[in-house]
């Protein structure tokens, strides 16, 4: 693992303009993504992982919509790409890499990318995507970023073959015959699993069961041989068999393209089979994030241990946990989810959501009780309980 991130996403907010006020779906979170590794983000329905994951590449329709924080995502070679492509939208950052606002220029707020030179020649930078304009934009996603989205029965196009539909997508990104797209596509479906795949290229999507279905959507986002895959609850709609081979897939593809992969599931034992490291979301903020070990060996924050109390033979599984999500356009003072929480004091409920408090190098939390003056052992129920660094809520 390189020591930079391949993404990195740093106050990502997303609201939308609705009758009942201003909804805040995303509210300001960060995490990053390296090369060749799965980051899994992990939360009930209405947490805002999806929103998150649409943010990204500003798949959010804008208006009512609007996403705002930085995305910086840090592959070289589009840097470089972009940096030719868009001349007079450079932002060069010194050598020693030190420039006021992050390196941000504030040109309207728009920019392609910052790039740092040494000897003219571009070594390292970043696009992002959450200020890029839409035609810079447009060369990253579904291609550099590509997306699997949870309902390949929704996303395919029911009056085409999948084989015109992967065929036109690789004409659309690469300069090659219809012939030449027709072999890449048979090779896709082939690294994807379709049996037979030559012959099933002139099939119609009623033609491929669910789990197939899938399997052309992964092969369509494979066209531009992405650094990063977006996978939105891709085995949510699939049996358990399925599910199973489709984590497999992904896994194996993974490993032969080199890609990083940003999961998006509210299923723990999906987490559990994929992820290398975890983000906990619940009402758009983030509750804890850490290795998949930290998260299921040590986890930390009370909505995490309910999480984890639901599986089968955690001890919620019939249950499940008590109330409901705040009202995203009314948000709860304090932490969103001390009104669920078993554990909640007076200061749950003032401020805003706590600073994530420092547990190791990779597990940090954000509650009240791995605060200075607190006792978290009232939580985990362990006196081993790693002291933390952080302190104050947000503003």
């Amino acid at each position: 693992m390189t020591d930079t991130p391949l993404l990195a996403v740093e106050d990502l907010t997303t609201t939308f303009k609705t009758d009942a006020g201003l909804l805040t779906a995303v509210g300001g979170i960060d995490f990053d993504i390296y090369e060749g590794e799965t980051v899994c983000i992990v939360g009930e329905s209405g947490s805002g992982k999806t929103v998150a994951s649409e943010s990204i590449t500003r798949l959010v329709p804008s208006p009512p919509g609007e996403v705002t924080g930085s995305v910086e995502f840090r592959d070289l070679e589009t840097v470089r790409e972009l940096a030719d492509a868009f001349p007079k939208a450079v932002f060069e950052v010194a050598e020693d890499g030190a420039a006021e606002d992050r390196g941000r220029p504030v040109d309207d707020g728009q920019f392609v990318v910052v790039e740092q030179r040494r000897n003219g020649e571009i070594t390292r930078g970043y696009v992002d995507l959450a200020r890029t304009p839409d035609k810079a934009l447009r060369r990253v996603r579904g291609g550099d970023i590509a997306h699997v989205f949870q309902n390949p029965q929704d996303a395919l196009n029911h009056c085409y073959t999948v084989g015109w539909q992967i065929v036109e997508a690789v004409q659309m990104h690469e300069d090659v015959s219809k012939g030449e797209a027709r072999q890449r596509a048979i090779e896709l479906l082939n690294d994807v699993g379709i049996p037979n795949a030559a012959a099933r290229l002139d099939d119609y999507p009623h033609e491929f069961s669910g789990g197939q279905k899938q399997r052309v959507m992964i092969a369509m986002a494979l066209v531009t041989n992405p650094d990063l895959l977006i996978a939105d609850e891709p085995t949510t709609a699939l049996d358990v068999t399925v599910q199973a081979q489709i984590l497999k897939l992904l896994s194996e593809l993974q490993e032969e393209y080199g890609m990083g992969i940003l999961f998006i599931t509210h299923d723990l034992g999906v987490v559990a089979e994929v992820a290398d490291r975890v983000v906990v979301m619940y009402a758009g903020k983030v509750m804890e994030r850490g290795t998949v070990y930290e998260i299921f060996e040590q986890p930390s924050h009370p909505y995490t241990r309910a999480l984890l109390e639901c599986l089968p033979g955690g001890g919620r599984a019939a249950a499940g946990i008590g109330g409901s999500l705040p009202d995203p356009t009314d948000p709860t003072e304090g932490c969103r989810f001390a009104e669920r929480c078993e554990y909640a004091v007076d200061d749950c409920f003032v401020g805003g959501q706590p600073e994530e408090a420092t547990l190791t190098d990779d597990h940090s939390v954000s509650c009240v009780y791995y605060h200075e003056g607190r006792d978290a052992s009232v939580i985990t129920g362990d006196d081993t309980t790693p002291a933390a660094s952080g302190g104050t809520a947000d503003d």
